[in-house]
Parts: structure tokens; C-alpha cells; sequence
């Protein structure tokens, strides 16, 4: 992703941020109001599937959508290739 009428651009990767614990249980990981790209949330175990993450016992409602990694430019006016 590159800003209009700027130099930055970003490598959108998907991520999830954690809204609630289902059912309002106690969330014994403390991810309510984190955010983590979804590499991450399968690599300590959890299991996405559109708008829940299920992690051991525990069942979150998330909200899915990407986080933009800051690229740099070869030079001006380059647009970084992925």
C-alpha cells in the first residue's frame, strides 16, 4: 500500500484484533484489546475462523483486517516489490 501524494508504503499483512472473550468468560490469556497478525495468533496455537478465534478453552469474538508494516524505498519514486 502506498499513501497518495507520499513517499511511505506499507506491506498490509492480516491481523486480528481481539474484541471480547465469548460468552463473557474470564480471559485467561489477556488478549481482549490486543491485536496480532494471524501468523502469530496460529503460532501460540489459536484457531481463526471469520470473526472468532478459538485458543484452548477459550473463544474470542474478533475483528479482522491488516496492520501495515512501514517498507522502505530503494530510491525515490521506487515502489518496493513483494
Amino acid at each position: 500500500m502506498t499513501l497518495a501524494g507520499d513517499s511511505r508504503f506499507f506491506k498490509l499483512k492480516p491481523a486480528i484484533r481481539f474484541m471480547k472473550v465469548s460468552g463473557g468468560a474470564d480471559d485467561p490469556n489477556e488478549l481482549v484489546g490486543k491485536v496480532m497478525v494471524v501468523a502469530e495468533v496460529e503460532k501460540i496455537g489459536g484457531e481463526h475462523f471469520m470473526e472468532s478465534v478459538l485458543l484452548g478453552e477459550t473463544a474470542y469474538d474478533v475483528q479482522t483486517g491488516f496492520i501495515g508494516e512501514p517498507q522502505l524505498a530503494a530510491s525515490a519514486g521506487a515502489r518496493p516489490v513483494d
